[in-house]
């Protein structure tokens, strides 16, 4: 089921119906929506430097940078749902 947004009707048909406002209107949220999505990118991103350097390198045995290693693919899976999000937009 998809919603009956502008870009689901067409310009057309939008303009037909005297919606063109509307059309910028979501343009603007699409906009809005990609850079949240950029934003929660970063700040995985940052999570994933900062474990890097706190966690891996200075990991002294073996179940400590193991443990690490898991904290780096947990943000791995955050960073792979945020670029799915944005391949979106």
């Amino acid at each position: 089921m998809s919603l009956p947004l502008p870009s689901n009707l067409g310009i057309n048909q939008c303009i037909a119906s005297g919606l063109d406002g509307i059309w910028e209107i979501e343009l603007k949220l699409r906009i809005g929506q990609a850079n949240d999505v950029l934003h929660g990118l970063w700040l995985a991103l940052v999570d994933k430097a900062v474990v890097f350097q706190n966690a891996v390198w200075q990991a002294k045995s073996y179940a400590m940078k193991m443990r690490a290693w898991d904290m780096i693919h947990t943000i791995n899976g955050a960073v792979r749902k945020q670029a799915a999000i944005y391949k979106q937009c």
